[in-house]
């Protein structure tokens, strides 16, 4: 869902996440999301699936319900759906582009 790797976490199915508000811009061209923190001058760009997710996450949702945009919009199996969440999640939170409340539940 973004450009780049990420390293995995397991996100928990009902946990609610959404974009921080502030300090945060972004455009879509041509599908795909290209977003700036204005506090860190760090920029992310995401494919197209990210852009999805993106648009979802502006209100927040559950880590299910964006799974299960992925697999309206990309006929995937569920599994793979919610690996490709968990890693978009966990490059967001390595950024900072969480709200603060938003905190994966790892596994050991």
């Amino acid at each position: 869902a973004t450009k780049g790797r990420a390293m995995s976490k397991q996100w928990q199915a009902g946990s609610f996440v959404r974009l921080r508000q502030a300090d945060l811009t972004w455009r879509e061209l041509d599908g795909e999301i290209v977003a700036l923190d204005l506090a860190t001058s760090v920029y992310v760009a995401t494919n197209k699936s990210g852009a999805v997710l993106w648009h979802v996450l502006r209100e927040g949702a559950t880590v299910d319900t964006l799974a299960r945009r992925l697999v309206e919009h990309f006929d995937i199996g569920v599994d793979q759906a919610r690996r490709d969440v968990d890693g978009f999640l966990e490059v967001l939170a390595h950024h900072r582009l969480l709200d603060r409340g938003a905190v994966p539940a790892t596994t050991d």
